[in-house]
């Protein structure tokens, strides 16, 4: 038989319980931070193949009607006049 009365028992068994709870609880949420990072890093790949397709785009622009006309302002300005 136990040494341990069935209020200790109880208890040490509410203890382990919550252990458990939060264990479960830090792996999800470590699960979910690896995940968020993993979309995080996929984005900036994405910003990097956008920054690359302006650059492209923009030579082109600049061969084509002179590097004066694509400056921010007056591309922006376009923008604006096509909405």
């Amino acid at each position: 038989m136990s040494k341990f009365t069935s209020e200790e028992i109880i208890e040490l068994n509410e203890i382990v319980n919550e252990y458990k709870t939060k264990h479960s609880t830090i792996e999800l949420m470590q699960k979910s931070i690896e995940s968020l990072a993993k979309k995080r890093d996929a984005l900036w790949d994405e910003v990097e193949s956008l920054k690359k397709r302006e650059s492209k785009f923009l030579d082109k622009l600049a061969e084509k009607y002179g590097a004066d006309s694509i400056v921010p302002q007056k591309l922006l300005g376009v923008i604006s006049e096509d909405n």
